[in-house]
C-alpha cells in the first residue's frame, strides 16, 4: 500500500509569491485597487459594513479591523478559502501556475513483497479533490435528490472534480452566497465561492419558522436538508464558531424558541462560548442528541423514527439561562468552600442585549 502527500517547501513558497502578491489577490478575486483606500473585507468570516481592508503594496501586506498586524499573501488565501498553511502553499503554487513548485511524498508500506509503483503515480503536479457528486450526497444523506435539487444545489466540474454548488440565500431579495463541497468525507470538504460572505444557511426559509414560533440552529447544510424534509424549521451555521452577532442576532431574535443543537466535540464548546454572549441567549433551548454527533446521523440510524424521535430531544432541551444559573450556583459554591480565597466570577457573562 502506497500514501502520498502533497507539499510546497516554505523557500519554494516565499520565493515564488515575493513579488507577485497581487497577482493572488487578482486570482482570489479581491479588487485590492478600488476603494478609498479600503474594501469590504474578503474573509467569509468578517461581515464588514463599513469597507476596512486594504492592500499596502509597498509592505505587501493586507490590513483589516478583523486582524491585528498585517496579513501576508499566503494569510489571504488561508482566510479568503478557510484553508490551512500548508493547503495554502499549495493553493498559491496553483494560483502561479507554478506546478513545479508541488511536489508528492510518498511512503511505501510494505505488505509482503512490495509491487512496482505505476510511472503515472509519480506525477508531481496537484492532485484534484476527492469530489461530491449529487447522487453520492443524495444516498449517503438520505435525501432525495429532487429535494436538493429543489434547493438549488447543483453539481459543477471544480478544479476537474464534481462538486455541490451550494447557495446561500439572503432573507433579501440579494445574490446568493455561493458554497462549494468538493468532498463528501474528510476535513477539506468546503470552499467559498470568490466574492462569497458567509451567511446563515436557510434565511430565505425564516418565514416558515416565525410562523412555526420555534427554530433550531444546526450546523452546516446537511441537518438542515434532514430537519426541513421532516418538517422542522432550521436555520445552518456555516461552521460552529461562525456566529456574527452583528450579522446574524437580528434574524432570529424575533422567535419565541430556538433549539440549539450542541454536538459532543470541540465545536460544541465554541458554541457555548458565542452563545454565552449573545443576545439571544435568554430564548435558547439547548438540544443534545444522545448517542449521536447531530441530526443527520440521528436520521441515518432509523428514519422511520427520526420525526418522533427528533421531537422528544426538542421537548428535553433545556433553557441557556438553567444551564447558566447552575454554574453560577457552583462557582459561588467553590468561592464558599475555598478558605480566604479570591472569588471567581460566577456564571456565563451577561449577554448583549438585542
Amino acid at each position: 500500500m502506497t500514501t502520498s502527500k502533497l507539499y510546497v517547501t516554505n523557500p519554494d513558497a516565499r520565493t515564488a509569491i515575493k513579488g507577485h502578491e497581487t497577482e493572488i489577490l487578482d486570482a482570489l478575486d479581491i479588487h485590492w485597487r478600488e476603494g478609498e483606500p479600503h474594501i469590504n473585507c474578503p474573509y467569509p468570516d468578517h461581515a464588514d459594513n463599513n469597507p476596512s481592508w486594504r492592500w499596502d503594496r509597498r509592505k505587501a501586506r493586507a490590513y483589516c479591523t478583523c486582524h491585528t498586524g498585517g496579513h501576508s499573501a499566503l494569510d489571504v488565501i488561508m482566510n479568503v478559502e478557510r484553508i490551512d498553511f500548508e493547503t495554502a502553499k499549495i493553493r498559491a503554487a496553483d494560483l502561479l501556475h507554478r506546478s513545479d513548485l508541488i511536489h508528492e511524498h510518498r511512503n511505501k508500506k510494505r505488505r509482503g513483497k512490495a509491487g512496482v509503483i505505476p510511472s503515472d503515480q509519480h506525477c508531481n503536479s496537484a492532485i484534484p479533490p476527492a469530489g461530491c457528486t449529487l447522487v453520492a450526497c443524495a444516498e449517503a444523506k438520505r435525501v432525495p435528490v429532487e429535494f436538493l435539487l429543489s434547493l438549488g444545489i447543483r453539481e459543477i466540474t471544480y478544479l476537474g472534480s464534481p462538486a455541490l454548488r451550494i447557495p446561500y440565500f439572503a432573507a433579501a431579495d440579494e445574490e446568493p452566497a455561493i458554497r462549494f463541497r468538493i468532498a463528501l468525507d474528510g476535513p477539506d470538504r468546503f470552499r467559498w465561492k470568490k466574492g462569497s460572505n458567509a451567511r446563515l444557511y436557510g434565511l430565505q426559509r425564516l418565514a416558515e419558522a416565525r410562523k412555526a414560533g420555534s427554530i433550531t440552529i444546526v450546523e452546516g447544510e446537511s441537518d438542515c436538508h434532514t430537519l426541513w424534509q421532516a418538517g422542522f424549521p432550521a436555520i445552518g451555521l456555516p461552521g460552529a464558531g461562525n456566529w456574527n452577532e452583528d450579522r446574524d442576532a437580528s434574524f432570529v431574535s424575533g422567535i419565541s424558541i430556538i433549539y440549539l443543537v450542541v454536538e459532543p466535540d470541540q465545536g460544541g464548546d465554541t458554541v457555548l462560548r458565542w452563545l454565552a454572549k449573545s443576545c439571544i441567549r435568554d430564548h435558547v433551548r439547548l438540544v443534545r442528541v444522545a448517542g449521536f454527533k447531530d441530526a443527520n446521523a440521528l436520521y441515518l440510524d432509523a428514519p422511520q423514527l427520526f420525526a418522533g424521535r427528533w421531537q422528544a430531544a426538542l421537548d428535553a432541551a433545556e433553557p441557556f439561562d438553567a444551564i447558566a444559573d447552575r454554574k453560577a450556583a457552583t462557582e459561588a459554591q467553590r468561592a464558599k468552600d475555598s478558605a480566604g480565597g479570591p472569588d471567581p466570577r460566577a456564571g456565563y457573562p451577561h449577554p448583549v442585549r438585542c
